[in-house]
């Protein structure tokens, strides 16, 4: 008997810390997962908004990204949520005749511009970077892809802003300033595409994490086009 406890005793010595970090890591995985849905959820809204940008300034009208749009902001539980009206809009859209849906366009393609849109950022997920490495290999490749198209974004964003001050530059001839404003809309549209992409992205991992969540992808047919460079 006493020889049974001592080989319990050596097996608890040289399993016990393993079998310790394993419950670690699924706690912190846990909490990780949690604090990133909240993050991500809140990136998913304000990429939806900035896409929403783009396709009304750019697209032809389209009630099934309106649709996806009203979507995007029915499923949002964050601070900002009072601030819509979720029936409102859906039935609004459902509703419009394909005349109103026009004029619904043109209303808002003269005043919505990419320009002015935000910098965004994802502070938790880059100060646990080390935390990836809990998750499986499809959603640490959807995580990383989430940081990179994030920095390629806020990158085109700073390029929008340094040419629309050229705009105001009076040394510019009118030929350079036609360029400018051609640019503009060119980067514009990439952000809106990669706004909308990205709003897939999170919606997939959503879905990898069997998170509830009432929303679904957008097609990539009705993503703003960039222009081809």
């Amino acid at each position: 008997m006493e020889l049974l406890y001592v080989a319990f005793g050596w097996l608890l010595g040289q399993f016990g810390q393993v079998i310790m970090i394993k419950f670690n890591n699924v706690l912190r995985r846990k909490k990780v997962k949690k604090t990133l849905h909240v993050e991500l959820e809140d990136l998913r809204y304000n990429m939806a908004g900035i896409a929403q940008k783009a396709h009304l300034r750019y697209e032809h009208p389209s009630r099934e990204f309106l649709k996806w749009l009203a979507c995007i902001f029915g499923s949002y539980s964050g601070p900002e949520k009072k601030r819509i009206d979720i029936p409102g809009m859906k039935n609004e859209l459902v509703n419009l005749s394909d005349s109103d849906l026009n004029a619904f366009y043109e209303r808002h393609r003269r005043t919505n511009v990419v320009i002015g849109v935000p910098r965004q950022y994802l502070p938790y997920l880059e100060q646990q970077l080390d935390a990836i490495s809990l998750f499986s290999i499809e959603v640490q490749r959807t995580l990383l892809n989430i940081i990179c198209q994030l920095h390629v974004l806020n990158h085109v964003i700073g390029s929008i802003e340094w040419h629309y001050k050229k705009t105001f530059d009076e040394t510019v001839t009118d030929e350079n300033r036609e360029a400018i404003e051609s640019n503009i809309d060119g980067l514009s549209k990439d952000v809106g595409w990669r706004a909308c992409y990205m709003s897939n992205l999170i919606t997939d991992l959503f879905n990898r994490w069997n998170i509830q969540d009432t929303c679904h992808k957008i097609r990539e047919s009705l993503y703003p086009q960039p222009i081809p460079r």
